[in-house]
């Protein structure tokens, strides 16, 4: 099997902007998928990130061309969503797009958001023309102008606060569901991984978290009074507790200094 799979938008036409960033996320589950199913026999997977033009037009035709250059049977293209009015923290969902009229991509489509949605808790959005997180589109450049079969895959939205924590907390599942339905093969998937134990060296109290280092901060999740499990820094949780803090990271510890004795 020949899978062309490429990343919505561009590295100059970004897409949707919120709480994380489509152009981003699409490559990192793009390059994801496409790692894993070149692990698997007899499947064979192009990779395609567009980095040069200015405008959707063109980002969009330069897509199109790639995919229809490579001898394949299944395109697909990676994006996220987003809604107007802001940040929401309800749920909105995952959904997979697919050309009007292609019953075989009917199926797939609802089988990929299904298999998503199953392995991140991501619910499948109902937008009023959604069927079991399928939706039939006849106006998008990417699916009316590839020439092989094809879906756009709708990981969640940006702006919802509840989807952007499932599709991190469950990034290797969702991308691992992908990877399954999309060459119809079974994949064992490695364990997931723990989280690294920081050391908190706070006065007299020395003890050890579970927290995920990004881009030098360290993050921690918490839940609130409902139940809802957010990430914090780590830094704001102990400075909220009048704490002034150091990360030694040669030993990874984060070391607290009572401001006023504690």
């Amino acid at each position: 099997m020949r899978i062309v799979i490429s990343s919505g938008h561009g590295l100059f036409v970004p897409g949707a902007v919120g709480l994380i960033d489509e152009v981003n996320e699409a490559r990192r589950v793009t390059d994801r998928v496409s790692d894993i199913l070149r692990g698997v026999y007899g499947i064979s997977v192009n990779t395609f990130h567009e980095n040069d033009a200015r405008t959707v037009s063109n980002n969009v035709g330069a897509i199109v061309r790639h995919h229809n250059s490579q001898a394949r049977d299944l395109d697909v293209s990676i994006h996220f969503n987003a809604v107007a009015g802001g940040t929401r923290k309800a749920g909105i969902g995952v959904e997979t797009l697919y050309r009007t009229g292609n019953s075989a991509m009917r199926t797939l489509a609802r089988n990929v958001s299904k298999a998503i949605s199953e392995a991140s808790g991501l619910i499948l959005r109902n937008n009023g023309h959604t069927i079991q997180g399928a939706w039939a589109r006849n106006n998008l450049s990417f699916l009316t102008n590839t020439t092989a079969t094809a879906i756009l895959i709708e990981i969640c939205f940006v702006n919802s606060v509840t989807d952007v924590f499932l599709y991190n907390e469950h990034f290797e599942e969702i991308c691992h569901a992908i990877a399954e339905e999309i060459s119809g093969r079974k994949i064992n998937m490695a364990p997931k991984p723990s989280l690294p134990l920081v050391t908190l060296d706070m006065s007299a109290h020395r003890s050890s978290i579970q927290a995920r280092r990004v881009d030098n901060r360290w993050l921690v999740t918490v839940k609130d009074f409902l139940g809802n499990e957010f990430e914090i820094r780590l830094r704001d949780i102990l400075e909220t507790f009048g704490y002034q803090l150091s990360w030694n990271q040669s030993t990874n510890t984060v070391t607290g200094i009572g401001i006023e004795g504690g």
